[in-house]
């Protein structure tokens, strides 16, 4: 079973590098990247709010602090192997855009700012309630990447306002 998740792992690692690349050479020198990444397992949909409107609020949200650059990564992360959305919900995510991956978001944060081009500014939400993450949110700040920390209730997202910032 180790063997089966290690192989797993490459693989995705695999498709990241790759997709991440063709992010890269697709677009203009000036913008910023914007990452969002959505702890599943820590943060879950709220009951009784459409799907559609929660993606709405996560994209508003950004909006409504002047980060209108096209979204370069929107990434659920789910690390519970117990852990399913409906078809309904994966339905509504895979319309938008919105890829589900199966891990912990801890390794994927870091690794959308360091593909990102040398000196190239990184914007990156980050969608949970995970502190493990912490070390690894101030390092991209100390390397001047905008880091927005927030936790979705009833649907909107709220700020973590010890962590994030915005220049």
């Amino acid at each position: 079973a180790v063997v089966v998740a290690e192989k797993a792992a490459v693989a995705l690692e695999a498709h990241w590098t790759e997709k991440m690349a063709a992010l890269e050479a697709a677009m203009p020198a000036s913008s910023s990247r914007v990452g969002i990444f959505w702890d599943m397992d820590s943060c879950g949909l709220p009951r009784g709010v459409p799907t559609e409107a929660v993606v709405d609020n996560i994209i508003r949200y950004l909006r409504t602090r002047g980060i209108n650059q096209t979204i370069s990564a929107f990434v659920v992360c789910i690390y519970d192997k117990h852990l399913f959305l409906p078809e309904s919900v994966m339905e509504v995510l895979s319309r938008r855009g919105i890829e589900v991956v199966r891990g912990d978001i801890v390794n994927f944060v870091p690794k959308f700012v360091k593909w990102t081009k040398p000196r190239r500014h990184s914007i990156v939400l980050v969608i949970s309630k995970d502190r493990y993450l912490t070390t690894d949110l101030f390092e991209m700040q100390r390397l001047r990447h905008t880091v927005l920390i927030a936790q979705l209730v009833y649907g909107q997202l709220k700020e973590w306002p010890e962590l994030a910032t915005y220049p």
